[in-house]
């Protein structure tokens, strides 16, 4: 069958991420994928790849664009990501008899305002990437449609592209010596968006934080500063902006914070589990599917901020404890894999295409 990924997202989101590296792994897996994203998106400064299909900047040309890219002789399945599932939601009702079937994905927690989109026709199969995004459905998508299939990272997502010492420089901190373990360098990745967490991240690392700790803050921009020196912590915190490579960081942190009030299954969870790092994180979405309880506070305004800074602070000074959440992340992180979520989305689509039958041609 041939499968295009497609987003109509233009973000650097771990949404769009994730369906980049969704259509990577299928090519790797010998199908016939695409990865169909607006001409405008950030994604294409990296250099894109010879499966990419830039859409229109006219939306009013991406059905033709899309049809474009349907096989001849064989089934079509459409993987929807963002927007893009309301797109097919409806176009996909008259690709039904061309052997086109629309799936989506959904990684948010929130309910879907508009029920005609999991009810309609056109959509064969919702996939959620945690149990908690697919509870979040309520009624608004049939039960029989819907699949959990946990988010993956591909291998080289978690390969470094320097050497330690060449991002402490960058970051300006010495290496620690080797006898050394005073220094305690804590990561955070996101974005400036409130629902990232970002303010809470800097806020515990403040309440928690020694004089000799540091703050990594991938996503995160000058706009924090004034926080940053309102905290009384502008000189320990390295706010960094976007960075593609964030294997590059991973690899001198020695914990992570995840703060988010609002994902489902964070990408930079995910990553920092795979490094082996102690995290902690509020307790939201598909989080407590991905870390065990003592790695997780409740996110219950007022009590969760002071609960993430003692929860940090245990982890600083404790290192039975620091090495038990390493140890069960890095174990955990195993199970996912972007080969663990293709082999799924590889029986989803069979099923899709067995239930619905052969289009007349």
């Amino acid at each position: 069958m041939r499968i295009l990924v497609f987003t109509s997202s233009n973000s650097f989101s771990g949404g769009v991420r994730q369906a980049a590296y969704q259509a990577k792994a299928l090519r790797e897996r010998g199908h016939d994928a695409y990865f169909c994203l607006p001409a405008d998106s950030g994604l294409w400064k990296n250099g894109g790849a010879p499966y990419w299909s830039a859409l229109p900047k006219d939306k009013r040309h991406w059905k033709r664009h899309l049809e474009s890219l349907f096989a001849a002789s064989k089934p079509t399945i459409i993987h929807a990501f963002h927007r893009a599932v309301n797109f097919c939601a409806w176009h996909g009702l008259f690709w039904k008899t061309r052997g086109v079937y629309c799936v989506s994905h959904r990684g948010v927690i929130f309910r879907p305002k508009n029920v005609f989109v999991y009810w309609a026709g056109a959509i064969a199969a919702v996939i959620a990437n945690s149990a908690a995004c697919a509870h979040s459905f309520g009624f608004t998508c049939p039960k029989r449609k819907l699949y959990v299939v946990p988010n993956g990272l591909p291998a080289d997502r978690l390969l470094p592209t320097r050497s330690p010492a060449e991002t402490l420089a960058e970051l300006d901190l010495s290496p620690a010596p080797a006898n050394s373990s005073n220094r305690f360098i804590w990561g955070y990745a996101g974005n400036n968006n409130p629902i990232k967490g970002g303010e809470s991240a800097l806020r515990a690392f403040a309440a928690a934080a020694r004089p000799e700790d540091y703050l990594v803050a991938l996503g995160l921009t000058e706009v924090w500063l004034p926080l940053c020196h309102e905290l009384g912590i502008a000189g320990q915190v390295r706010l960094l902006g976007y960075r593609p490579n964030v294997a590059n960081y991973l690899q001198v942190m020695n914990g992570f914070i995840s703060s988010t009030s609002m994902d489902s299954m964070p990408n930079s969870v995910m990553e920092a589990m795979s490094f082996g790092l102690p995290i902690a994180a509020t307790s939201v979405g598909g989080v407590p599917e991905m870390l065990s309880a003592e790695a997780l506070v409740p996110l219950t305004e007022p009590t969760s901020l002071p609960a993430l800074a003692t929860l940090m602070r245990r982890i600083t000074d404790d290192d039975s404890f620091r090495t038990h959440l390493a140890d069960a992340n890095r174990h955990t992180a195993h199970t996912y894999t972007m080969d663990a979520r293709c082999q799924a989305l590889e029986q989803i689509y069979a099923a899709v295409v067995k239930a619905r039958g052969t289009p007349r041609r």
